[in-house]
């Protein structure tokens, strides 16, 4: 390693030792005064640092109070989105993402502390849209969670934005009892979304129905799906004929024939991808979710679904999922 190489090390190192110095000091001082009665020059005198060192890194108050939330949110999302992965059921999504949240938000007393002390300031920052929610993180999370048949069918955008509140509001007011009740809270959070999700789809549900025949949209469906069962079962008959034909290098019966399999081949492929939505229709119409877009939780348009019964995507995700 060159001499200047090793010297950039070393101040990168000392970079990050004083970042997280000043990070720490002013964690203390927010715990102990709160974001008003805080200042700058309390941060510093608590570091031991030069104040020009401080400017180095934070250019006043806010910016470092605003990088400490940043800190906190960042492995919170981490943890949250780790639980919600592994969940299999609709209670293990919710719960046990709340149940991380709740607990990291309490875990370490100097956290526990400066939340707790400046609940206000940072309810004020999230309103204002100063700090990122990871509201995006959770409507990629329920879409996952719809697709694999784990969540109910619910509009992804208005359930991700109530999730995220209430837990934000509930992590506010536990930061600030003595003890903090983490399963209290969890069970709370979880109740009340639990049946609020599944009352949301059931609603969707019945909007959509009201507007389509059901039973004609099974009859339709079970027809196009013998209809395609007869046409899949024709092309897998093996050829009569020029079983060992291919292309030649002049066109006559072998190349034709074997353009024709070939075309052949395109077709079934076609006509099973189609078999297998027809069959994820109706399996939709026996769990009472036909008409709800299984990638994004909303309702699919009922002018789409006369025209195209086997449709389990909305078209904006058609579009955007290639199908």
């Amino acid at each position: 390693m060159s001499v200047e190489a090793a010297g950039a090390g070393r101040r990168e190192r000392t970079k990050a030792v004083n970042r997280a110095a000043i990070l720490d000091a002013a964690r203390a001082v927010f715990g102990e005064a709160g974001y008003g009665a805080a200042s700058v020059r309390d941060i510093i005198r608590r570091t031991g640092l030069a104040a020009g060192t401080f400017y180095n890194y934070f250019p006043d108050k806010a910016s470092i109070f605003r990088a400490l939330i940043d800190d906190v949110g960042a492995e919170a999302r981490v943890r949250v989105r780790d639980a919600r992965q592994r969940a299999a059921s609709p209670e293990g999504f919710v719960e046990d993402g709340y149940r991380a949240y709740f607990a990291y938000i309490v875990e370490d007393p100097a956290d526990h502390a400066f939340l707790s002390r400046n609940a206000g300031t940072i309810r004020t920052l999230f309103d204002d849209g100063q700090i990122p929610l990871g509201t995006e993180d959770l409507a990629q999370d329920l879409r996952a969670g719809i697709a694999a048949g784990h969540l109910p069918p619910v509009d992804v955008e208005y359930a991700s934005h109530v999730m995220m509140a209430v837990g934000l509001e509930l992590g506010l007011r536990l930061i600030q009892r003595d003890p903090p009740d983490v399963e209290g809270a969890t069970r709370f959070a979880t109740d009340l979304l639990l049946g609020g999700l599944e009352r949301a789809a059931r609603g969707q549900v019945a909007q959509m129905t009201d507007q389509l025949d059901l039973e004609a949209v099974r009859r339709a469906l079970e027809a196009k799906r013998d209809g395609l069962a007869v046409r899949l079962g024709g092309l897998a008959k093996a050829p009569e004929r020029g079983a060992d034909l291919a292309f030649g290098k002049r066109i006559g019966d072998g190349t034709t024939e074997a353009v024709s399999r070939l075309t052949d081949v395109g077709v079934g492929r076609s006509l099973e991808t189609t078999a297998l939505q027809v069959d994820r229709a109706l399996a939709k119409l026996d769990e009472g979710t036909y008409g709800i877009c299984d990638a994004c939780g909303r309702p699919i348009a009922p002018k789409r679904l006369r025209a195209l019964p086997e449709s389990v995507l909305c078209l904006e995700d058609a579009a955007r999922l290639g199908r």
